[in-house]
């Protein structure tokens, strides 16, 4: 597990050797509920997370979260349905012009129009905003635009739960 992009996106990653070793063809991730990501302690750390820290962020701080963002269907259903699509363009920006139109259509015509009313509206106007940033070179691609969209909508919400729960820097 590696943070990307500050905190508020990670990647989870399984070696392909790994992948190999168990005969597997394809492998799924699902996080459950209330889950807490731990950073792994490391020799050095100026401030490493004690274990009363680390009791109250499984407890008291994660259902807050629960409670907070988790709670906020919409901004939450908008934000994985921008992570998904983001995820699912590839890494290079030279191949994404040929898969682009394809996801997109799809995830449009399919994913979206299940989604509330409102969190539909949301994704619809950032995929917009996307689509004008790339005509007018703003950004590089749509991967990279989705994933700074992603990321403010989840900085917003991380900052609604720290003002809530009264913590944090």
């Amino acid at each position: 597990m590696t943070a990307m992009r500050t905190q508020v996106a990670v990647r989870l990653s399984i070696a392909n050797s790994k992948v190999e070793e168990l005969g597997l063809h394809r492998v799924r991730i699902t996080v459950g509920t209330n889950v807490t990501l731990r950073p792994v302690p490391w020799a050095g750390d100026p401030n490493p997370l004690s274990e009363a820290e680390v009791a109250v962020a499984e407890s008291t701080l994660r259902q807050a979260g629960s409670q907070l963002v988790d709670g906020n269907k919409i901004h939450t259903a908008a934000v994985r349905w921008l992570s998904g699509l983001a995820n699912a363009l590839p890494e290079n920006d030279a191949d994404e012009a040929l898969v682009r139109r394809r996801l997109v259509r799809n995830a449009v015509t399919g994913s979206l129009r299940k989604m509330n009313p409102e969190a539909r509206k949301i994704a619809q106007n950032t995929l917009s905003g996307c689509s004008m940033d790339l005509q007018l070179l703003i950004r590089p691609d749509l991967r990279s635009c989705l994933e700074s969209a992603h990321d403010a909508f989840l900085w917003n919400l991380n900052a609604d739960y720290w003002s809530a729960v009264r913590g944090g820097s």
